[in-house]
């Protein structure tokens, strides 16, 4: 403040943002195999030779998934009401197959990416336990360009979310002007 004329001072007072006095810097020292992103693990049961019919599947996801169903709680609903009888652990068994191929479908197909981009965040319970999602979206497609769940609000999971967002624009960029889709890193 002793470095401002009154003219200054008086428009402090007034408009206090149109001064910026002091600044917050900080410095991060991660190291790349700490920026990887979150995926979910390799199914052990590959979808495509499951007992049941797809449609099973489809009331699965959407009981478990949709309405936030327990794995005991949606085995009981398909039984009761629809007479499919599978073991909660089968529920649990189809669902995390269906994460990790829909993660994977997620990353490689995500359409065009936009110059501009907003990024934020979110908690969602997890097993009944607060995990954050930090996501990225374009502002004119307003499409989710990267995401990145965690269990802790930190700055690495935000970076990490930032870094996939980063590598999905630099993808969009080195392609060929005729393929402006990003490339399945798989």
């Amino acid at each position: 403040m002793g470095k401002l004329n009154e003219r200054e001072k008086t428009l402090i007072t007034k408009r206090s943002s149109q001064f910026k006095l002091s600044y917050q810097y900080r410095e991060y020292h991660y190291q790349p195999h700490e920026l990887t992103h979150a995926r979910p693990e390799q199914p052990t049961v590959d979808l495509a030779r499951i007992h049941n019919a797809p449609d099973i599947l489809g009331l699965i996801l959407t009981f478990y998934v949709s309405f936030a169903l327990s794995a005991r709680k949606t085995a009981l609903v398909l039984r009761s009401v629809f007479c499919i009888h599978l073991s909660y652990q089968t529920v649990l068994n189809y669902a995390a197959a269906a994460a990790f191929y829909c993660h994977s479908f997620n990353l490689s197909r995500k359409g065009s990416i936009d110059e501009i981009s907003a990024g934020d965040e979110a908690y969602i319970k997890v097993v009944g336990k607060h995990h954050y999602v930090f996501f990225f979206i374009s502002s004119e497609s307003l499409k989710i360009t990267a995401y990145h769940v965690a269990d802790t609000r930190e700055t690495l999971p935000a970076i990490i979310a930032m870094r996939e967002a980063i590598k999905n624009r630099e993808s969009i960029l080195t392609a060929p002007k005729g393929d402006r889709t990003p490339k399945s890193r798989h």
